[in-house]
């Protein structure tokens, strides 16, 4: 039985008080002494010598052992094994590990490292550059040099029924649902199912258990629908630093992943002050936040806010499902300064994103508070469109297009539809409805209503296009403009509202002109105002006629959700040309903050409230323009580059003294110059004292922002 064990993975304990006393007892069975008196008269001579031998035998032994486990380190040990009954650190040579209770490992050492079986429970692996070790973890294989990560092996308890049906050789494989890898530091190679992927610090990687094949008697597997999506908006509260960014960005690279019940939404890398400010959301209301989580195409939104304490960063998160308007889950961590950054900071990212999401696969089936019961509108969207021919043709040739609503029940059957100047018995809907049921959507927990706009079969936009050229060749500008305006009424484009307009300029149609000016980007109004301007039409009669606020409004949130900071800009100025507001005032600052216009910025930031101006100033921080630019402060003189020095502007809340690197530095604020690389920065307030860390690059100024009230 002992050659299954390895006694050198334990340490020796030290030896109790009186232990030699103790075993001399055992043998004389009386009070320990080198001359001991009996009741029954002296102990004869030999037997007291033997006594004393013994004694001073014990001793020598127990001290000989205890110095040579006291003055020997022990050796790693090359194999053993360990179920924890506790949380337990074991040293194995070049990898350490911290086991949790339950963990189970086995292990042994080879020519090339060493080789670990995790078969239950959480693990927390340390290997140094120059070990190698390859973890067995059921489902996966993990490779790891250099490297700190988390292995989690949980075991999903199985029934009695399952056991039986599932046979006793699979027990074991079935009892595991999965393998979580959570990588902190290095790069570590996660192999199953011959794919093998490299794991990069801050994210996590999970395995599954393939389903098993359907047997007699038991469920066959359900399959999962198109992953719904997720946008991860930027926290609200940045103060410069780059601990905010870098967590959103953090949790957008664990969305990605798509290991759990979403995947990030495309195009989705929005800030939450500037989605609220286009939406005109005065606040967070579930509402309104839906309506962002809407236009952004998503099913669920996390978004939340971030500040700076003396600990750390205190961050609040909410998740709020799209589809039902409410807020389902808010999760508030304080994140210590010093996990604020690096590996450290994406783990927390992990941990916050598992928080809300888990890692369950989203079935069919599946209805829960996270995802909505209805499938996901860009998935039906997706169905119909390779079915758009056939739908057209219901609507015959002299039909513009038409919107077609219609509603789907929990298994995916088409209950009822309308579509636009049709009643629900008439032809047309009769004949879309023919097309619909030859689909097959998904189940859910509780269908849901759908709307979806069919284009006429004689939509061909490049056709009208080339009419209208050929109308303008001869000069026939009215017939031109007709052709164009169908064109746009089948797919409005940008070229398209630039060549209407030309046409109505030079048909002298003002009216007409103004209508497609107000859809112009504004490089294209500046290049083409010259030819209404030589068929007698002002730019004041292009911008009053046309003078409408929300329509200029919408324009420029629609330009600058697309990233065109400038033209949406203009498309602001333009409206408070025709009536100023608070509203206006605030997107202004926001298209010339994310256009990086200093001038621009610093004018819409005297026409904002004071009260607006806290949350607002931070999109302008986050394009280089800083606090003391948009008040007309003088700035201080950047770094030179060719000085390899860089420059930390250091603030807080309150005033506090400033000791950077072991130097005393003035209180704040304050503006340092020092050499690139890692620095120390302590906050003294009587007395407290707050250190953090500054990362310094050549020719550049950082920030560094603490409220520590």
């Amino acid at each position: 039985m002992s050659n299954d064990l390895d006694f050198e993975a334990w340490e020796a304990p030290p030896p109790p008080d009186g232990l030699a006393d103790a075993v001399v007892a055992r043998m004389g069975g009386t009070a320990v002494g080198l001359a001991m008196p009996d009741a029954q008269g002296d102990v004869p001579r030999r037997r007291r010598w033997v006594i004393a031998a013994s004694a001073a035998a014990v001793l020598v032994a127990a001290g000989g052992i205890w110095a040579i486990v006291r003055h020997r380190e022990p050796a790693p040990a090359q194999n053993g094994a360990v179920i924890a009954d506790r949380a337990q650190h074991l040293e194995l040579g070049g990898a350490s590990v911290d086991l949790d209770r339950g963990a189970e490992i086995h292990w042994h050492r080879t020519g090339d490292g060493l080789d670990v079986d995790q078969r239950a429970g959480t693990a927390v692996w340390r290997v140094s550059g120059d070990e190698r070790i390859v973890i067995g973890a059921t489902v996966a294989s993990i490779e790891a040099a250099g490297a700190s990560l988390r292995v989690e092996v949980p075991m999903i308890p199985i029934s009695k029924t399952d056991a039986r049906v599932v046979g006793a050789s699979a027990l074991t494989a079935a009892a595991v649902a999965m393998v979580t890898v959570v990588v902190y530091e290095g790069r570590v190679k996660v192999s199953s199912s011959g794919q093998t992927v490299v794991v990069q610090p801050g994210t996590t990687y999970t395995v599954r258990t393939p389903e098993p094949a359907p047997v007699v008697g038991v469920a066959a597997p359900r399959v999962p629908v198109d992953q719904p999506t997720i946008v991860v908006l930027g926290l609200e509260g940045w103060n410069g630093d780059a601990v905010p960014h870098d967590l959103v960005e953090a949790l957008r690279a664990r969305a990605k992943l798509g290991t759990g019940p979403f995947v990030l939404a495309a195009a989705s890398e929005k800030e939450l002050v500037d989605e609220k400010l286009l939406h005109d959301c005065a606040n967070e209301a579930p509402a309104c936040m839906a309506a962002i989580g809407s236009d952004l195409g998503a099913t669920a939104v996390m978004y939340g806010s971030i500040a700076s304490q003396r600990a750390g960063y205190v961050v609040t998160i909410k998740l709020l499902d799209v589809a039902q308007k409410q807020v389902v889950r808010t999760i508030t961590e304080l994140i210590p300064s010093g996990e604020s950054q690096g590996a450290a900071l994406g783990g927390w990212a992990n941990r916050i994103y598992e928080k809300f999401i888990g890692d369950a696969i989203l079935y069919d089936d599946a209805v829960s508070a996270t995802v909505t019961g209805s499938p996901n509108p860009a998935t039906i969207e997706r169905m119909l469109a390779p079915h758009e021919g056939e739908l057209a043709a219901c609507l015959g040739k002299d039909v513009p297009g038409a919107s077609v609503i219609f509603t789907l029940d929990a298994d995916g059957h088409v209950s009822t539809d309308a579509v636009d100047g049709d009643t629900p018995d008439g032809a047309t809907a009769k004949c879309i409805l023919d097309v619909l049921d030859t689909l097959s959507f998904p189940k859910s927990g509780s269908g849901g209503k759908y709307a979806h706009y069919v284009h006429p079969v004689s939509c061909d936009v490049d056709a009208l296009v080339a009419e209208g050229n050929s109308r303008m060749g001869t000069g026939d500008h009215v017939g031109a403009l007709a052709k164009y305006e169908e064109a746009i009424a089948c797919k409005p484009e940008e070229r398209l509202y630039d060549l209407a307009f030309m046409a109505a300029c030079n048909s002298a149609n003002a009216t007409k002109a103004a209508q497609h000016w107000s859809k112009m980007h504004s490089g294209a109004q500046t290049r083409l105002l010259q030819i209404c301007i030589r068929n007698g039409i002002t730019r004041e009669q292009l911008d009053a006629s046309m003078c409408d606020v929300d329509q200029l409004r919408n324009n420029g949130m629609e330009a600058e959700q697309g990233g065109r900071h400038a033209e949406a800009l203009a498309k602001f100025e333009q409206a408070i040309r025709c009536q100023p507001s608070a509203q206006l005032y605030q997107l202004s600052f926001m298209a010339a903050c994310n256009a990086k216009s200093v001038s621009k910025s610093q004018y819409y930031w005297s026409k904002l409230p004071i009260a607006h101006r806290d949350s607002l100033q931070q999109i302008c921080l986050r394009n280089g323009i800083t606090a003391e630019t948009l008040e007309g402060l003088p700035q201080p003189s950047p770094p030179d580059k060719a000085s390899g020095m860089g420059q930390v502007r250091i603030d807080s809340v309150p005033q506090a003294k400033i000791i950077f690197d072991g130097v005393d530095s003035g209180t704040t604020p304050v503006l340092i110059k020092a050499l690139p690389g890692k620095h120390k920065v302590t906050y003294v307030i009587g007395q407290d004292r707050f250190t953090y860390s500054v990362t310094v690059k050549a020719g550049y100024t950082e920030t560094l922002s603490k409220d520590l009230q």
